[in-house]
Parts: structure tokens; C-alpha cells; sequence
């Protein structure tokens, strides 16, 4: 069950149906303008638009629909591409989430009881079912570390799904362009631009995604610490 996205966390509208929505506009627009698009289906469009009550059932239910399936692409596929990226700048590059090797590194200069937390507990545990465990204890247990998590888990979750997003939208619009040149039609400056801007936000999200789940882990580890009495 892990490709079964949780549509049911706080925060769902921020990171699923957003970027769902995103993608969604996208693609239509992507269709609507295509060259060979029947002028029937750009009618179709246009009627659905000019109704503000079907217009809102459907971007509100495919934008969400396309979000859903957009969290069934894991937040791993951003973070392996962070660390072949920098991998040369970063020892701890090749470590997967929840990256257990790099809070050791992370707390050397934390008090001592902190750093025997981390070697009895956490120390050679890099897994996701151990990392799943200690954060559903703290958010059953800390209300406020709960919403502290769930927060960052948002981010996370939200940047993988914009990520996802931008990649699928920059594909078609390379489509769009291409197929413009090759029938002869003038390349669109407005889609040009905004396939150079979602390059540029694919790859802002790549250099800062694994800081990003770091401080999910961090904030895990630290809560993690505070309830040790409950593990």
C-alpha cells in the first residue's frame, strides 16, 4: 500500500489539490492552443468557462484527481536526483531518507544526553518503518510537535508534487512548441517563457529538496527526544 497517497492529512488541499490544479490548467491549456486541437474541443472549452458552476466542478474535481495521482510519485524521485546532482559536495549524497547517519553528524555539537539518545535509539536504524513508528507516536502523543510535523511533512510533500507537476507541464509545452515549429506556426512567446520559468523552478526545488526533508527529520528526531519516556 506505500504508492496509496494520504489525502487525508492536514494541509491535503496545500499539497495535493494545488499542484493538481496546477497540472490540470496546464494540460488543458496545452491542448486548447495545440495546432491540431479540432476547433469543436476548443468550443467545448470555451462553453465550460463561460459557466461558473461547471467551471468550478471541474477544475475543483480533476484538479484534485490530478493531485492524487501526482502523491502516487513518491517523494523519493526529487530527492535521488538531489543527490546525484551534488553528490561530489556531499558525503552523506548516497544516503536515503531519513538520513539516521547525517543527524549523527548533525547533533555533535549538542549536549551529551542528546548524542546517547541518537546511538541507543536512532543509530543504524535508516529505515522508513522505524521513522514511520516515532512519528506516529509523537503526533498521538504531542499535540504541538504533531503540528510541527505535519507542517514540514506539508512542504515536503507539496515541493514533490510541484516538482512532479513542472516536469509533466514542461514536457507538453516542449511538445506544443515543437509542433507549432514544425507546422509553421509562430512559437508561442508566452509558453517559451513559461516553459524557461518552470525549468527554473524544477531546479530551485531539486538544490533545496533534501534541506527541505531534513528538517522533517530533524524536527522527527527532536520531538523524538523530548517523548523518549514513550519509546
Amino acid at each position: 500500500m506505500k504508492n496509496v497517497p494520504d489525502t487525508a492529512v492536514k494541509g491535503g488541499i496545500f499539497h495535493i489539490f494545488i499542484p493538481g490544479l496546477f497540472l490540470f490548467i496546464n494540460l488543458v491549456a496545452d491542448v486548447y492552443f495545440f495546432p491540431g486541437t479540432n476547433e469543436g474541443i476548443r468550443k467545448f472549452v470555451d462553453a465550460i468557462i463561460e459557466k461558473p458552476t461547471i467551471y468550478l466542478a471541474v477544475t475543483i474535481g480533476f484538479g484534485y484527481l490530478v493531485g492524487v495521482i501526482l502523491r502516487m510519485f513518491r517523494c523519493g524521485g526529487p530527492d535521488y536526483v538531489h543527490g546525484k546532482l551534488l553528490g561530489m559536495f556531499n558525503k552523506f549524497s548516497d544516503q536515503r531518507f531519513p538520513y539516521v547517519a547525517w543527524i549523527g553528524e548533525a547533533i555533535k555539537d549538542l549536549p551529551e544526553d542528546v548524542q546517547n539518545y541518537y546511538k541507543e535509539v536512532w543509530a543504524g536504524k535508516n529505515s522508513l518503518p522505524f521513522f514511520n513508528f516515532c512519528k506516529m507516536i509523537i503526533i498521538s502523543r504531542d499535540e504541538k510537535a504533531s503540528n510541527e510535523i505535519v507542517a514540514a511533512e506539508s512542504i515536503c510533500r507539496y515541493s514533490s508534487s510541484m516538482f512532479y507537476a513542472l516536469l509533466v507541464a514542461s514536457g507538453f509545452i516542449i511538445i506544443l512548441l515543437v509542433a507549432e515549429w514544425l507546422t509553421g506556426h509562430q512559437i508561442s512567446a508566452a509558453f517559451a517563457g513559461l516553459l524557461v520559468g518552470y525549468i527554473f523552478a524544477i531546479f530551485c526545488i531539486l538544490i533545496n529538496y533534501r534541506d527541505i526533508r531534513r528538517k522533517e527529520v530533524f524536527i522527527v528526531f527532536a520531538a523524538a527526544y523530548k517523548n523518549r519516556v514513550l519509546y
